[in-house]
């Protein structure tokens, strides 16, 4: 990690991350959860995405081929480093941004057509398709501990993928497995790729309760052979620290 020193709001004003911009850059930021079809949204939250448009914005300005993207806990709770259940029932067809982020996008005159919504749930799906059929099989490096499942690196350290449940079969993902598979949905888009802003202040903790968990996810998608450059950033009112 690197650590900036600087009050937060001076430098996410800064040019410091235009640097990080390549053809190929999925940039993201926003990330909240509904609860009851809601978003809960803070000054931070709001701050991130913000942040990413204007990043985007700039890439654009220089002719990159680059995106804009923001990930949406819609399952109605935190995935911690349990397990994710799923308790909201969203029909995405009539989802619609948050209003603060549509004035966003309108003050930066960027089209709400250019904004890839990415879903926790489908990422949890994904994970457990992916762990049935591919992991699971890894007989070598994934492990059944106690009433849990890992991934046992070469340095055996343990990345958390599948907390056993009842119903489910083998369990449901964690954390880091749904993460895992936000690097590998936005390489599946073609993007080579991500600068991704967090906000990770007490005021969100229960929508990002630990941020390792992010980082661990970067991990397991690279054991399943992903390729994607992740540059995570994150942040608080008083510190942000960087992942490059």
């Amino acid at each position: 990690m690197n650590d900036f020193g600087i009050e937060q709001d001076t430098l996410l004003k800064l040019s410091t991350f235009d640097t990080l911009l390549t053809d190929g850059a999925i940039i993201t930021g926003g990330h909240f959860m509904l609860k009851n079809n809601k978003p809960i949204l803070n000054t931070g939250t709001i701050q991130s995405f913000k942040s990413a448009v204007q990043l985007y914005k700039s890439g654009k300005t220089r002719e990159l081929n680059v995106g804009l993207g923001v990930l949406v806990n819609d399952m109605g709770m935190t995935c911690g480093a349990n397990s994710c259940d799923v308790v909201n029932f969203l029909d995405r067809e009539t989802f619609s941004l948050p209003e603060e982020y549509m004035e966003i996008l309108k003050e930066e005159q960027v089209e709400n057509s250019e904004l890839d919504i990415f879903w926790e749930k489908h990422l949890k799906n994904r994970g457990s398709l992916i762990f049935r059929t591919k992991l699971v099989k890894m007989t070598t490096k994934v492990k059944k501990i106690d009433d849990a499942y890992w991934f046992i690196t070469k340095d055996d350290d343990r990345l958390l993928l599948i907390r056993n449940k009842p119903g489910p079969a083998y369990g449901m993902p964690a954390c880091p497995l749904i993460m895992g598979m936000y690097s590998l949905e936005q390489e599946k888009k073609g993007w080579t790729s991500s600068i991704n802003f967090w906000y990770v202040g007490i005021d969100n903790y229960e929508n990002i309760p630990n941020h390792f968990m992010i980082e661990k996810g970067i991990d397991i998608a690279q054991h399943l052979g992903s390729s994607l450059d992740v540059k995570n950033i994150y942040f608080t009112h008083d510190k942000v620290t960087a992942n490059f």
